[in-house]
């Protein structure tokens, strides 16, 4: 063994330390690959090598390392250490896979047992492989009520509305359900008519797991059933703040940030006040907003300095709780010590692309909207606030018309 040693000695004392930790993995996963299959491929002196070489790299590193002062050793030395860093990432590989061969019966055994609890606990997880079995045994096929396509009658294709006893193909029912999430509808009732009673949750939980055992979309780890889902509980969260909100005077603050669906809620009164009524100073507490959270994710972050400062757990985003805009703008300049209108005025770019985009912040809870076409009277579908498009105040009946307010003026044309 003594023998042995010398030649690798000698070649592994300029490898750096970082080195050794991939040594003493393969070390353990010989001994453990060992001790389950009896395979002996190793010598079983390798431990006590690797071991022995493991202490000279400890004890000699900061020696080589300062000798290491010519260009072309340091060169041979990085070389050296990518060849044995991908022979040993070999070895390394060989071994974990030799690992799992012998780990996956047990990885199945306790998967199976884990989806047996599921099957005792979960009685709609039971009723669906219920419907599954019975498949072969349905043979009638009759229409849907939406798409008029036939259809086997077994209530794996088929349902029956608790609300109205109308029948429905489950894709008919799911393709309606990511219809109202899209558009955020306020609600999600009965596609029928003349019911249009709202929808039970399990309904919708059932038509987008259906999707995932479909032929057409085969999916076996669910992961756009669990995204759906996720889409469908935001939905949910949206349309009981906007509603349970507008009784307490509330709204609810989207994040500014693009593709983000976290969601405070803040009181109203205090952002009617950020445009006219914000104080100078960043220290008086009318410039501060209580932010109660709402959502899934941590409370709002702050710092203590400035309480306007605003950070997003989900997307890290920093934004300004009264304005909206970007705390650090893309020129550099940041809101810190500044109000809300003087920072609005240093970010030309950002109002520049908010024009080019055509898009406006909803002035009861701040979502962005974008008018392709039509009048100005603008609904919101979070808040279900009615405002004008041009001078963004509430809409009443007798506000018909913005053109003098598009052409400069402040004031809209009213009857």
């Amino acid at each position: 063994a003594c023998l042995r040693q010398a030649p690798l000695a000698a070649v592994v004392q300029h490898v750096p330390r970082c080195t050794h930790v991939v040594v003493v993995v393969l070390s353990l996963l010989r001994r453990v690959s060992a001790s389950m299959d009896g395979f002996r491929r190793w010598p079983g002196w390798f431990g006590h090598v690797v071991e022995h070489h493991l202490a000279l790299l400890q004890q000699r590193w900061l020696r080589n390392d300062a000798a290491l002062g010519d260009p072309l050793l340091r060169a041979f030395s990085i070389c050296l250490t990518l060849v044995l860093t991908m022979w040993w990432a070999r070895l390394l590989l060989v071994h974990l896979w030799r690992l799992a061969t012998r780990l996956s019966g047990w990885f199945m055994a306790v998967g199976a047992g884990v989806y047996v609890l599921q099957l005792e606990s979960k009685s709609w997880l039971r009723q669906e492989w219920w419907d599954f079995l019975r498949l072969p045994f349905y043979r009638r096929r009759v229409a849907c009520a939406i798409c008029a396509e036939e259809v086997c009658d077994s209530p794996w294709h088929f349902l029956v509305l608790p609300c109205c006893s109308g029948k429905l193909c489950w894709s008919c029912l799911r393709r309606y359900a990511e219809g109202v999430i899209d558009d955020a509808r306020p609600e999600m009732r009965c596609p029928l008519v003349p019911c249009r009673r709202i929808l039970p949750d399990m309904l919708v939980f059932i038509a987008i797991r259906r999707e995932q055992w479909s032929l057409s979309n085969l999916e076996l780890t669910g992961r756009i059933a669990r995204r759906k889902w996720r889409s469908y509980e935001q939905w949910v969260r949206q349309c009981g703040l906007a509603e349970s909100c507008a009784a307490r005077n509330e709204d609810v603050l989207h994040c500014p940030s693009a593709d983000c669906g976290h969601m405070w809620v803040v009181p109203r009164e205090l952002r009617r006040q950020k445009g006219s009524g914000e104080p100078r100073s960043m220290w008086d507490p009318r410039s501060w907003s209580i932010v109660r959270h709402a959502g899934f994710y941590e409370a709002p972050a702050d710092d203590g300095e400035d309480l306007r400062k605003l950070s997003c757990p989900k997307c890290k985003g920093v934004h300004c709780l009264l304005c909206g805009r970007p705390w650090i703008a893309a020129s550099g300049d940041s809101h810190y010590g500044r109000s809300c209108v003087e920072h609005g005025g240093r970010l030309g770019e950002r109002r520049a692309e908010r024009r080019w985009a055509g898009a406006k912040a909803c002035p009861g809870c701040g979502v962005r909207i974008i008018r392709s076409m039509g009048c100005n009277h603008m609904s919101c579908t979070q808040c279900h606030y009615e405002w004008c498009w041009v001078c963004r105040a509430k809409w009443n009946g007798r506000h018909y018309s913005c053109a003098a307010a598009a052409e400069g003026q402040q004031e809209c044309a009213v009857l």
